[in-house]
């Protein structure tokens, strides 16, 4: 059997105790990588009248350009049927919410009688349903502003057109 010197870092290597200091230390910045802002693309996939909505578009806005996205908010609430029904299409779908994570940074912007964000929302175009999706720019300013009844064909939320507006169409 090959020995080490003792003292040696080789030595100290073939403790147990040595060995589990060794995979933590390789674990951990990998667990810390995956939760930062930007392995997570600052996004927000949920609705939050807790959260502070400026902040979060700040985060997806400065993340966003690194990842050679636009920022997509999503202006809606867990209170809204519509809302629900955009999430429970995305996924059913998963090439849908694939298309929507490749080109945007995701953050959902609550808005409801807990918390309107008023002031957060008045620098984009007037709401007039929810969810409406605003596609902003790297410099934060609405390119389109597309309520979800756009995707509509009779009452119900058309795939094809959602992944149109995904894709860069109206």
């Amino acid at each position: 059997m090959l020995r080490w010197p003792s003292g040696s870092l080789y030595a100290a290597a073939s403790q147990p105790w040595a060995r589990l200091l060794l995979a933590a230390a390789l674990w951990l910045p990998l667990v810390h990588a995956q939760t930062t802002p930007a392995a997570a693309d600052a996004g927000v996939v949920r609705y939050d009248a807790t959260r502070d909505a400026a902040a979060d578009i700040a985060r997806a806005l400065a993340a966003a350009p690194a990842a050679g996205k636009h920022v997509l908010l999503i202006v809606g609430g867990d209170w809204c049927k519509d809302c629900r029904v955009l999430d429970a299409l995305f996924a059913a779908d998963p090439s849908l919410a694939e298309a929507r994570d490749a080109r945007y940074v995701q953050v959902k912007v609550f808005v409801g009688t807990e918390n309107r964000n008023d002031a957060v929302l008045a620098r984009y175009p007037k709401l007039d349903w929810v969810p409406t999706l605003i596609e902003l720019d790297a410099s934060g300013r609405a390119l389109r502003a597309v309520p979800s009844t756009a995707f509509h064909d009779g009452d119900r939320l058309a795939p094809a057109k959602v992944r149109a507006f995904l894709h860069g169409g109206n």
